[in-house]
């Protein structure tokens, strides 16, 4: 879902600078973690540590993906479709954030498995409706 979001979002984009490029690159690499602790859950599933790592790693993806349009909007501050596009996302980014950390705080304490369950939710409930409703 995030390339999905990335492309519908970067058709506004007019101007970039090495700035941005580096936070691609960032959330490249961030994102190239994902397949590995995603295995690692699938075979760990109950495991704390192993959701835990999962869920640093969905975080840092979400970091990125911050800097990222922090940083388009630096670039274009005048480009108004842009601008619109990012407010809408801060709207429910916060949400998704939320969930996310609330996932991990229960992984680490309580119960393993509610940070794939809280991605799988913030995917759910607010990602997906979100880019349905664009279509």
């Amino acid at each position: 879902s995030m390339l999905i979001i990335i492309h519908n979002e970067w058709l506004y984009v007019q101007k970039i600078s090495s700035k941005t490029v580096w936070w691609v690159m960032i959330l490249l690499f961030a994102s190239s973690l994902f397949p590995y602790v995603t295995a690692i859950v699938s075979t760990n599933f109950t495991d704390s540590l192993a959701q835990v790592v999962y869920g640093l790693v969905v975080l840092f993806i979400t970091v990125s993906n911050g800097g990222l349009y922090r940083s388009l909007y630096q670039d274009d501050p005048n480009n108004l479709l842009l601008k619109q596009r990012i407010e809408d996302m801060k709207k429910w980014i916060f949400f998704d954030t939320i969930g996310k950390v609330v996932g991990l705080v229960l992984s680490a304490t309580i119960f393993p498995p509610a940070m794939l369950l809280s991605v799988l939710l913030t995917l759910v409930v607010l990602v997906i409706p979100r880019q349905l409703k664009e279509d």
